[in-house]
């Protein structure tokens, strides 16, 4: 394919964006009628001057990668070991709180206060059981010692034996709702039982949601705080039906923010659901994000658009920065000659064939001299109307 010129002899260029004037090879000829403009070729003339003050670059044909894509859309989330909804077992007044969402909390720490009489009588109960346990344990010891000897009655042995397996399960699960308030049954004492209670974190993360007030009653149950901890966001996508079959595991997506389209984060289709929607024809697709992300600009819950790359080919391509389109066509400031003191530009149309963001493979690639150099940096302000 031949290479396709504007027409022109000469051409006093204006670079609006560093306000320099570019000179055309023939200054003898100032005015060229419209036969002889229409078999010229253009050629621009930039001074070395000229083309560091404008920050220009030159680049070259090079190897890129191009590949196919399948494009979902979903939100980031994190597992659910990573998030809890802490609720009591045993209800009680707010005594104690001073956390807000948005709030970072360590597993272990004391998220609330709550304070009821309810809790002496848990402990109260529980203590008198233990004592009383140990009792009827001696009792029935003695009572299984006697009857071994012929000395105790069958009947006295049976009795000591049913009420020492009474108070055992009764222990036994004073034993497990103290354990439930979060005290140790092994170190409780008449000394040390308290109506108050204290609610602490089984996470590490973030304050996502606060309900509790001052003064108020937390029921059984109830959902009291949530914690996030983000430090193992992922991407949930929905995939289509159609899509499945270009899908695996372990190939690289691309995704970024509905609210910040220019900044690209990267992740790897960790686990494909094998279960299809049955109305929408659509499955869940989980992707872990790259562990060289930054995760500062993530939340669980934002909406993602993302392109998951399912087959690549290597091409030799130009860098997209070069490429210029100009009424629904596509052109490079090519590099026809470069002196010592400047530099000889044509403009070249270009046939695309394939196009990601930072390259362009085109069909007409012999039109392109062999070793040949454009204009990458600074093409647009070249190309002009």
């Amino acid at each position: 394919m031949r290479m396709i010129f504007k027409s022109m002899n000469i051409k006093l260029l204006s670079l609006f964006t560093i306000g320099l004037t570019l000179f055309a090879c023939n200054s003898g000829d100032s005015e060229v009628s419209e036969s002889e403009s229409s078999e010229s070729v253009d050629e621009i003339v930039i001074s070395r001057t000229q083309f560091e003050a404008a920050d220009m670059e030159i680049g070259s044909i090079e190897k890129a990668v191009f590949y196919k894509e399948v494009r979902a859309t979903g939100i980031l989330d994190v597992p659910p070991s990573r998030r809890a909804e802490l609720s009591v077992y045993f209800g009680g007044y707010v005594k104690e709180v001073d956390l807000l969402p948005g709030d970072r909390v360590k597993e272990g720490d004391v998220l609330f206060v709550l304070e009821d009489p309810a809790y002496l009588e848990i402990q109260s109960d529980f203590l008198q059981s233990r004592d009383a346990l140990k009792y009827l344990k001696n009792d029935f010891e003695r009572q299984k010692s006697l009857r071994a000897d012929s000395i105790s009655s069958e009947k006295k042995y049976l009795k000591a034996e049913e009420a020492y397996q009474s108070a055992m399960a009764k222990y036994e699960s004073l034993r497990e709702k103290v354990k439930l308030m979060n005290i140790d049954p092994d170190r409780l004492s008449a000394q040390s039982i308290s109506s108050i209670r204290k609610v602490k974190a089984p996470i590490s993360g973030t304050i996502s949601e606060m309900h509790l007030k001052l003064g108020s009653y937390l029921k059984p149950t109830e959902k009291a705080i949530c914690i996030i901890n983000t430090e193992h966001l992922h991407v949930e996508l929905k995939l289509f039906e159609k899509d499945l079959k270009e899908i695996k595991e372990g190939q690289k997506i691309h995704f970024r923010l509905q609210n910040d389209p220019e900044k690209e984060y990267e992740a790897e289709v960790h686990l494909i659901n094998r279960q299809i929607d049955p109305q929408e024809r659509s499955l869940q697709l989980h992707g872990h994000i790259a562990e060289d992300s930054t995760y500062e600009d993530l939340y669980p819950g934002m909406y993602v658009e993302a392109q998951i790359l399912t087959s690549s080919d290597t091409l030799l391509a130009i860098s997209s920065e070069a490429v210029v389109e100009k009424n629904n066509r596509f052109y490079i400031a090519l590099v026809k000659e470069e002196k010592q003191e400047q530099l000889i530009i044509e403009e070249l149309e270009i046939l695309p064939l394939k196009k990601s963001e930072e390259f362009v493979a085109i069909k007409n690639l012999n039109d392109i001299p062999e070793n040949g150099k454009f204009i990458t940096k600074g093409a647009f302000n070249l190309i002009q109307e």
